[in-house]
């Protein structure tokens, strides 16, 4: 579960990151995602992680590449336990396999 939380904490600093750069409050992006403002907020607070849909139109909305929200800048090379992933991480791991930061990742099986 650590990965997981690690996980979802960068996807909550890059969303909030990404949709304060375009200068969109909560409840513009929740409006145009079809999503509460509420939801919006639990996402960028790590206590709610999106469906894959809904992730896909976030990424639409702020014309970000999914994979780009689960990149972690603050750190150059992250190891990533497989075994340690929930099914929701073992996802979020397969989107970042096969992005082109993929190399910035080392898989532990």
């Amino acid at each position: 579960m650590a990965e997981n939380n690690r996980i979802s904490a960068i996807f909550s600093r890059n969303l909030r990151r990404f949709r304060t750069e375009k200068k969109l409050t909560q409840e513009e992006l929740a409006e145009r995602v079809g999503v509460s403002n509420q939801v919006i907020s639990r996402y960028e607070l790590g206590k709610m992680n999106p469906s894959f849909d809904t992730l896909e139109k976030i990424s639409e909305v702020l014309f970000v590449e999914v994979y780009r929200f689960f990149i972690d800048e603050q750190n150059s090379v992250r190891v990533i336990s497989e075994q340690n992933l929930d099914e929701t991480g073992r996802k979020m791991l397969a989107v970042l396999q096969s992005s082109q930061i993929a190399p910035k990742y080392k898989i532990e099986r």
